[in-house]
């Protein structure tokens, strides 16, 4: 099962029952992945809110401080560790 979705790790939690997955304090994020996790989920891609590159790069070092509570922290995406195409100088024929 996998699931892409939003990400934003605030300093504050968020107060409610209409906070989205995903959005509120360090450990209100880590107690959401925590849930996805029970309910199956293998694969998670998220895409923080940021709107200038500052932004992107503080949303992930707060995404960071949710790591603790991961029993799988993907180093390098799988889609960036096999990004170049096979060729046939690549293939099998080619030998």
């Amino acid at each position: 099962i996998s699931l892409r979705a939003g990400l934003e790790v605030t300093d504050d939690a968020f107060a409610g029952s209409s906070r989205t997955p995903l959005r509120g304090s360090p450990e209100q994020v880590a107690a959401d992945l925590a849930e996805y996790a029970q309910a199956g989920l293998d694969y998670l891609v998220v895409e923080p809110r940021a709107a200038t590159p500052e932004r992107l790069i503080d949303q992930l070092e707060r995404f960071t401080l949710c790591r603790p509570t991961l029993s799988y922290w993907a180093v390098q995406p799988p889609s960036t560790t096999t990004s170049l195409p096979v060729t046939k100088d690549d293939s099998s024929e080619a030998r």
